[in-house]
C-alpha cells in the first residue's frame, strides 16, 4: 500500500490538502523563515516545529495516523541533497526518537484512531518522483511503479510527502529537537488519486492537528506541575 497522508510537524503552520505545496528554493526559503519566527514564539520546554500537509501511505488504513522514525529520500536514504555555491551538500535527516516516542504515547492516550511510527519518504516531485501515473510525463510502466513502491514498503517506509527531510535537514544543522506527524490518505498501491469524500478528508486531516494538541497540552501541564513528571 502506499502513503498519501496530512503532515503535522512540531511548533506550528498549518495548510490545506488543495494548496500548493512548495518545492526546490521556495520550501527552502519557507523553513528558513518558519525556523526564525517559530524559534522566537515557542514557550515550552523544547522548540519544537510543527507543520501540516497531506500523504500517501502503504500498508495502512486510510486515516491511519504516522509519525516518522526517519525522513528519507527517494532512493531510501536519510539525507537532504542541496547544492550550496556549486558544491553538493548532504545533510543528515534525523528526526527526535524520544519525541516519536512520547507522540506515540499521546496517541495511546487517545485511542481515537491508528497510530504507528515508521519511516517517511520525503520527494522533490509530485508525480514522478512519487512513482505516479498520472501527471503529463512518465517515463515507467504500473509494473515498474509497483516493483518500486513495494520496495519502499519493505524498507519500512509508511508514508510519501515532501517537507520533512528539509525540516529534519534544518532542525538537526540547529540542534532542534524535532517531530513530523502526517495522516493517510490514499494507498498509492491501489491507485493515485484520491477518492474519499470531502467530509472524510476533513475529518482526517484533523487527526494530526488533535495529537499534536494533545502533546502540546501534556508539556504545558508539566510545565505547570514540574512534580507530576
Amino acid at each position: 500500500m502506499s502513503p498519501s497522508s496530512a503532515s503535522a510537524r512540531l511548533a506550528g503552520s498549518d495548510s490545506n490538502h488543495r494548496r500548493r505545496k512548495p518545492t526546490g528554493k521556495s520550501k527552502r526559503e519557507m523553513e528558513h523563515k518558519e525556523k526564525r519566527i517559530r524559534c522566537r514564539k515557542w514557550i515550552l520546554n523544547d522548540c519544537l516545529l510543527e507543520q501540516y500537509w497531506v500523504s500517501r501511505y502503504f500498508g495502512l488504513k486510510p486515516g491511519s495516523v504516522v509519525i516518522t522514525r526517519q525522513a528519507v529520500d527517494a532512493s531510501f536514504e536519510p539525507v537532504f541533497e542541496q547544492v550550496v555555491l556549486g558544491k553538493r551538500v548532504v545533510q543528515r535527516t534525523h528526526l527526535d526518537e524520544e519525541l516519536a516516542q512520547e507522540l506515540m504515547q499521546c496517541a495511546l492516550d487517545l485511542l481515537e484512531f491508528p497510530t504507528v511510527i515508521g519511516n517517511t519518504m520525503c520527494t522533490s516531485d509530485f508525480y514522478e518522483g512519487q512513482g505516479r501515473l498520472d501527471g503529463a510525463l512518465c517515463s515507467y510502466t504500473e509494473k515498474d511503479k509497483q516493483k518500486y513502491l513495494q520496495a519502499a514498503h519493505s524498507a519500512g517506509i509508511c508514508n510519501i510527502e515532501m517537507e520533512s527531510s528539509v525540516l529534519a535537514a534544518i532542525c538537526g544543522a540547529c540542534s532542534i529537537p524535532v517531530a513530523v506527524v502526517c495522516v493517510t490518505l490514499l494507498n498509492r498501491l491501489e491507485g493515485d488519486q484520491v477518492s474519499s469524500p470531502h467530509e472524510v478528508l476533513v475529518e482526517y486531516q484533523q487527526r494530526p492537528q488533535r495529537l499534536v494538541s494533545h502533546f502540546i497540552k501534556k508539556r504545558l501541564a508539566a510545565a505547570q506541575n514540574p512534580l507530576n513528571l
